[in-house]
Order: structure tokens, then sequence, then C-alpha cells
């Protein structure tokens, strides 16, 4: 195969491609056979070198058979182009832009490339590539990080040179970097420049964007201004807003927006140039000399994009036509930046509708947040993650209401299905927005049987059940309308003002356990009708200072088993009516001091058995009127010490049977006036003049020793 005629077509950030027209002695070259693989054509240049064009076979296509010879069109790209045939959908985390670039040459079976970056390539925390080729999300990248690229060929290959700055680009391999300029000599078999066309364009003069970060939420603003020849004319400002976290700080706004100028500066300064000098190579720069001049300073330029026509004289009896090379050139004055424009050789990647994720987290792991709420989630589309906590990076969630250390938070979880929509339609900037219900997932009330129902209802965690939950739940159906709520365990209700409950008919409280309720201040409780309070067993009631209860009918108070009642200081009971206190067995009454008993009319004590009154001291006993004391049976008094009775006016004492007094020593009755003593008939009468009357049937004097009767007058009859 011999190659009659190539158009070849490179240019900075774009792909080569070389369109060949081959001719062949064979018709019947299997077209299929030779896609896919590394072709190269060689071109001698006018000092006899060789300049090669390598590439890969993506088109082979027969064109028709002439003057003996079969003709065929082969295009040849590069081996980064088998990338455009790569279409994926996956997420980049934590990587620089150089290491997902080599993850996805590794999609190559053969990739050579140069690396020349002296600006730093920071990781990014997520990068999404969706629905595109591997291809188009590299240009994507390359182009927002300002790297520029081209191929260098030989005679077995081709090199990917990536670089971020033009100023390292080498000189072409010319004799001292030299074009030279021959103008209308070109003629004349001599090679070098043969054409020149410059231009100037309007730009702006003055770039200005801004930005968002919600961990410093505070509107980010950058600008730049070039030195343009229109910069003190007129404001030609470019105002845009990039979209969030597209900068972190000025400065880095700033270098955004000098990259941004550079790239539509050096578009409005470009050089055209003709040239027949096959040295010319793109990604090189080269000095402009003429060769009649010696002592000008030739200017440098840097070749950005080059076109070829190269033919050859294989068929030079046919079709006269001898071997030549033409060459269009676009450069740039070398000491200028040449930056590529975004979306120069890519597609913007935009998802302006909704997608749902999963969310995921660690093993074991029910709930996975941070410090924002925010949560990780696998999206439908990602074949590689591993529904883990590295799915992707960590996600925002919306909520109805957000505040400063107020509003509302519900936080998707690990399993939940999730709606995600992207801030300015970026896949780099997912947010959650809300949830959706699926198979795995359904809702906690049975639906439809239940569409009267909606409320809230949570999940315990970890490990808990469907029968763990906290809830609130309405039910709306008509004459069965109700509010339910559930707390799984503790529920606090903090009022820090009043609180009004109001019960149009019954209410049930039960509480399992304890019940403590404390009152700062004052507590009111009015029954319109009866209360019943029942007590399973034991019950305290504390008041702190008084206690007053108002009963305004009967009280009736039961104490199965015993009553123990402790009053620290004083207690009055003061009873309007009668008091009838009944005992089934003993009562004891015990007081430390005094005890008084008033009883305004009649008092009465009856004792079934024995009555026993221990006093420790003295007793009086005040009766304003009578006293009347009846006995049954036998009455005892006894006094340890001295015993008195004193009787104001007259006192009777009535014995049935007998009466026996003793005194151990003296026995004296101190009568004031008279003293009569009588039994039966017999008397004896004592009077204060001091006679003295025995009288009787029968008087007997009987005496064991002498008997003495003195007398001033002693009458004996």
């Amino acid at each position: 195969m011999v190659v009659n005629y190539l158009e070849a077509h490179e240019q900075f950030n774009h792909d080569f491609i070389f369109k060949a027209e081959i001719l062949s002695e064979n018709s019947q070259i299997p077209l299929d056979d030779l896609i896919g693989k590394m072709a190269c054509i060689e071109c001698m240049r006018h000092d006899g070198s060789s300049r090669f064009f390598n590439g890969y076979v993506f088109s082979f296509k027969f064109i028709k058979n002439d003057a003996g010879y079969s003709r065929y069109e082969m295009i040849l790209r590069p081996w980064l182009a088998f990338l455009t045939y790569r279409n994926d959908c996956q997420v980049f985390q934590e990587m620089s832009l150089k290491q997902r670039s080599l993850q996805l040459f590794k999609n190559c079976h053969f990739s050579d490339v140069l690396w020349h970056l002296r600006q730093p390539d920071p990781e990014a925390t997520f990068s999404v590539q969706f629905n595109e080729t591997d291809y188009n999300y590299l240009q994507r990248q390359w182009e927002k990080a300002g790297w520029i690229y081209w191929y260098e060929h030989r005679a077995d290959g081709h090199t990917l040179h990536i670089i971020d700055q033009t100023q390292t680009c080498q000189g072409i391999k010319s004799p001292n970097n030299e074009l030279v300029w021959r103008g209308s000599d070109s003629h004349n078999n001599l090679v070098g420049i043969t054409s020149t066309a410059s231009q100037s364009q309007m730009t702006f003069n003055h770039y200005s964007s801004s930005t968002f970060d919600f961990k410093s939420p505070d509107q980010l603003q950058s600008e730049f201004k070039p030195t343009t020849a229109f910069a003190n004319k007129m404001n030609l400002e470019s105002y845009v807003y990039d979209g969030a976290y597209a900068f972190k700080d000025a400065e880095q706004g700033n270098k955004n927006l000098k990259q941004k100028s550079d790239a539509i500066a050096a578009e409005a300064k470009m050089h055209y140039l003709g040239c027949n000098n096959a040295y010319a190579e793109i990604g090189h720069w080269f000095k402009l000399t003429r060769a009649d001049s010696s002592t000008d300073v030739p200017a440098e330029y840097l070749i950005t994009s080059l076109s070829h026509k190269v033919g050859n004289n294989y068929l030079y009896e046919i079709e006269t036509r001898t071997a030549q090379y033409e060459a269009e050139i676009e450069c740039l004055d070398r000491n200028l930046a040449w930056i590529p424009k975004l979306n120069s050789n890519s597609e913007a990647v935009l998802i302006y509708g909704l997608q749902t994720a999963k969310v995921v987290g660690p093993p074991g792991e029910e709930i996975y947040t941070d410090k924002y709420g925010c949560v990780k989630v696998q999206f439908h589309w990602d074949r590689l993650g591993q529904q883990n906590e590295n799915s992707s990076a960590w996600v925002r969630v919306a909520t109805a209401w957000a505040g400063s250390n107020f509003g509302m938070v519900s936080i998707p979880r690990i399993g939940q299905e999730v709606i995600v929509q992207f801030l300015d339609g970026n896949p780099d900037r997912p947010v959650i927005t809300g949830s959706v219900y699926n198979e795995d997932n359904l809702p906690p009330w049975e639906l439809p049987a239940n569409a009267t129902q909606s409320g809230i209802l949570s999940r315990s965690t970890v490990g808990a059940t469907t029968e763990n939950a906290n809830a609130i739940r309405f039910e709306d159906k008509k004459g069965a309308e109700e509010v339910w709520i559930q707390a799984e365990k503790d529920q606090n209700i903090n009022v820090k003002n009043n609180e009004t409950h109001t019960i149009g008919v019954d209410r049930t409280k039960s509480i399992g356990s304890n019940e403590t309720v404390s009152i700062g201040a004052d507590r009111t409780e009015t029954v319109g009708n009866n209360e019943t309070i029942t007590i399973g067993t034991d019950r305290t009631e504390t008041v702190g200072s008084n206690e007053t209860i108002n009963i305004g009918a009967n009280r009736t108070k039961t104490v199965t088993g015993n009553e123990n009642i402790t009053i620290q200081q004083n207690r009055t009971k003061s009873v309007v009516g009668n008091e009838t206190d009944s005992i089934s067995k003993n009562q004891n009454i015990s007081v430390t001091q005094n005890q008084s008993t008033s009883v305004g009319q009649n008092q009465t004590v009856t004792v079934g058995l024995n009555k026993i009154e221990s006093v420790a001291i003295a007793k009086a006993l005040n009766v304003g009127a009578a006293y009347a004391v009846t006995v049954g049976a036998g009455h005892a008094v006894t006094v340890a010490g001295a015993m008195n009775t004193a009787v104001g006016l007259a006192q009777f004492e009535q014995v049935g049977l007998a009466k026996n007094i003793s005194v151990g020593k003296t026995f004296t009755i101190d009568v004031a006036d008279k003293f009569e003593l009588r039994v039966g008939a017999s008397t004896l009468v004592l009077k204060s003049d001091g006679s003295i009357t025995i009288s009787g049937k029968e008087i007997l004097i009987d005496g064991s020793g002498p008997v003495q009767i003195n007398g001033k007058d002693i009458d004996l009859n």
C-alpha cells in the first residue's frame, strides 16, 4: 500500500485526524482486518529527514478501482480516541485529575503519555462521569483545569504530551528553531513561510464571578481585569455565577478568571501562516526570520494548530502531480499563554431532571451522617460502588426548615430510596430533596386500607423491629377521627409557660410503673362529680406547709391494714356535729406532754372490760356540778402517798355490804359541829360543845385491862 495523498489536522486539545488516500494493487483488502491497528505514514522532508504521521486505523474504506490501482481511504486517530467508544457512569472520589486520567487510560490496551505539570493538582472530593464517554469526561476535566495537550509522532507510535503551561514547550527541530520567511520565493524550491495573516478581536476587559460554599455560607466573589486597549474606554464586563463550590476563596477565583481571560485573549490574537517546511510541528515554538536580514530580532511563535496537505508523485505519469507539502499554521506570540476554552472539545454534562439513589453506609450501621446531616448514597447507575460509605461523597439533605440551631431534622437512613437533584445541573453537586417508598421500604400503615391515616413513624435503632418506633398518626376517617402518639421509651414534654388540656368526654390514664408530679407553686383540681382513687400498695403524701380539705357532704375513709398519723407540731380537730370513733380492737393514745379534753356538754366513756389509767405525777379532776362513779363490781383506789378528798358541801357514801378501813397508824376525823355514828338502834353522837352521847339497848364496856372513867360528875343509873 502506498499513500497517494494525505490531509492531516492537528490542534491543541483536539485529537489529530489523518485522512489518507491509499493506493493498492489488491482490490480485496479485508476492511475489518485493518481497523484498530497502528499505521504510520512517513513523509520525506526537503533535507532528506523523515517526518512521521502515526495513528490507529479508525476507518478504512474502499473508494474505487482506477488506472490499475484500487483506491482506499484510511483515517488515523490517536490511541486516546479509543476512549470515544467507551461510555460509562461512575464516581471518582479523593483523586487528582492525573490519577483519574491514568485510571481511564487503563481502558486502552496501549497508552503513551508524558506529563509536564508545574501547578498543583489537588484531589477532587467528588467527580462524576455520567452518560458520557471516557473521552468527553477527560476533555471536560482537562479544559476546566487549563491543561493543554498534543501528540508527538515517531515511526513506532505517538506520545500524548500534557502540560499546564505553554512556556514549557520546546522549539521545532529545524536548524536554530527557525522558519524562514520566503514569500513569493517559495516557488523556487525554497522552504519556509509562504504567507502571513494576523488578527485582533474585541474581548472583555473585566471578568467577575461568584460562587457559594455551604461550609463558608457567604457569597464568594472574585474579579480580574486584564490589560487591554479598551481598558479605560468602557466597561466590558463578563460576570457569571459559576455554580456551587466553584472556588474556595477569592485567590482561587481570580486564578480561574485569569485562565478564562487568557483563553479568550489567545483566540483574539492568533496569527495564520502558510508554510511548506515540514519541520513545523504542533506544540513547538519557532523563530520567524528573514533570509535577507541578520540584524532583526526574530519573532517567536507557538504553533497551536497545524493542517498538512501532503501529495505523492507515485502517479505522476497519470496525474502529473509532483510530490508536495503544504501546511497552514495557527500560532500565538510565544510570550502569551494559551489556555483551552471550556467545552471547546467537550460537551457539558448537565442533569436537570430528578434521580433516585439508595442511602448507604458502613456495614452494621443504620444511620450514617456528618455534622451537617449529610449522608452517603449509591446511584442506580453506579455499577462500581460497593453499597457502603465509599460509594459517594457526603450529600446534603434538604429539609422543610433549616435555621441557626433550629429547624427540622430527618436524616435518611441506610437502605432508603431518596430523590436527588443536582445544583445548577452539575452531576458533581448532588443534593437530596426527598425520599420515596419502594417494595423493600413500604409505608408504615398498610395502604390503601388505611388511606385516611397520615403522620410520622420513626424506627428505633440499631436492630429494632417494626414494633419499635416513635410515632404520631392522624386518623381522618369520618366518625373515627383520632390522634395517636407513641413514645417507644421515654416522653419528655417541656412547656415553658402555660399548658391547657380540654377533654370533651372521658379520659383514661394508665401508668405501668411510677408517676411523679412536681408543681412549683399552687395546684387546683376540680372534680365536678365523683372521684375514685385506688392505690394498690402504699401511698405517701407530703405537704410542705398547710393542707386544707373541704368536703361538701360525707367522707368515708377505709384503711384495710394499719394507719399511722404523725403530726410534728399541733393538731386541732373540729367536728361541728357528732363524731363517732369505732375501734374493733385496741386503742393506744400517747401524749408526750399535756393533753386537754374539753366537752361542751355530756361525755360518756364506755369500757367493755377493764380500764387502766396511769398518771405519773398528779391528777386533778374538776367537775362543775355533780360527779357520779358507778362500778359494777369492785372498786379499788391505791394512793402511794397521801390522799386528800375535799367536798364543798355534803358527801354521801353508800356501801351495799361491808366497808373496811385500815389505817397503819393514826386515823383522825375532824368534824366542825356534830359527828354522829348510827348502827341500827345504837348511836354515838359527838358535838362541838364537847358532849358525847352513846345510846343503845345495851351498852357493854369490856376491857382486858383497867377501865377508868373520869368526870366532874359521874352519874350511873
